[in-house]
């Protein structure tokens, strides 16, 4: 189940076109039919609230995505850095 929701909050970044409410409906799909019954069964209460919680984590973990490309840039950058220099001093 974790490992089912990490996947969708890495698709739910990417197909951010898709409207939430047919993401939201894929998710529960794919889920087994009881634990689907008992997601419905949640979700028709407090989908309004489920759908701020699903944006707002797609943008952090899109935040973290791009902050962790970044250091490994930086960390790429810094290794050609110390490359040329040893280079120059020989």
């Amino acid at each position: 189940m974790v490992e089912h929701i990490k996947d969708f909050q890495k698709l739910n970044i990417r197909a951010n076109d898709i409207p939430q409410e047919h993401r939201i409906d894929a998710f529960i799909r794919i889920l087994k039919d009881n634990i689907q019954h008992e997601v419905q069964t949640l979700t028709s209460s407090i989908s309004p609230n489920i759908e701020k919680v699903l944006d707002t984590h797609s943008k952090v973990q899109a935040m973290e995505d791009h902050i962790e490309h970044q250091q490994q840039v930086l960390q790429l950058l810094k290794y050609n850095l110390t490359l040329a220099q040893n280079k120059m001093k020989q």
